[in-house]
């Protein structure tokens, strides 16, 4: 059997819409300015058709390194996306709000044998935080940034650290939900940000030489995650 080729920082998340999303998307947007990982949510914004959000989501969970699925309330769309995902060997974790607003939609109904899954509960919006806080702390990708950074800046200065450490992040997540970008572009948004075009060569460098990111030289040339 061929092996799966997923992109190596990313993890889909699956979870009921209402009442949580705003709640997962704002511990997301905290987290990108901190680990390089990329958590997705797909959802409908109301001009899809049933079957294009279909392939959106099977194309974004099956290019998932891992997948991540609040049970909440046993929403269908959840288990759907979690069928999907452990027909094709995903690594899945199960979240589940154990708020007393949602104890009557705890029975699960759909996704009723979570036996031998990886499960974490949380009763609040800060203790969703600290699950996806740690979840992206120990993911593999996020421990392979860490390495390649202390390699690649272990001569700079605290401030300078600090400063490359954020370019980086921002390089990679540049890359979310994509399978590669041309490396003028990249160049092109980051210079729009304040960025020197020698800052930027220095990061790309760096975090190719860091097996982080794949960066060759050149007008044409892509960048991806590796």
């Amino acid at each position: 059997m061929a092996q799966r080729q997923f992109i190596p920082n990313q993890t889909f998340v699956g979870l009921p819409f209402k009442g949580f999303k705003d709640k997962y998307e704002k511990s997301i947007k905290k987290l990108s300015q901190k680990y390089p990982i990329s958590l997705v949510i797909v959802g409908n914004d109301g001009s899809q058709k049933a079957e294009d959000l279909l392939e959106l989501i099977k194309k974004h969970l099956y290019q998932s390194s891992e997948a991540i699925f609040d049970v909440t309330g046993g929403n269908p769309n959840v288990a759907l996306e979690f069928g999907l995902a452990h027909a094709k060997d995903i690594p899945c974790i199960v979240y589940l709000s154990r708020h007393k607003a949602h104890q009557k939609a705890n029975v699960i109904p759909i996704i009723a044998d979570l036996s031998g899954m990886r499960r974490r509960e949380y009763k609040t919006e800060k203790g969703l935080y600290t699950l996806l806080k740690d979840f992206c702390a120990q993911h593999a990708f996020s421990k392979r940034f860490e390495s390649a950074f202390r390699k690649q800046t272990g001569r700079l200065t605290k401030g300078q650290k600090k400063s490359q450490r954020t370019l980086w992040l921002r390089i990679i997540h540049k890359l979310d939900q994509k399978d590669q970008l041309r490396r003028d572009n990249v160049k092109q948004d980051l210079l729009a940000d304040g960025y020197s075009d020698e800052e930027i060569e220095k990061a790309l460098k760096s975090l190719h030489a860091g097996k982080i990111v794949n960066s060759s030289s050149g007008r044409y040339s892509d960048v991806s995650v590796v």
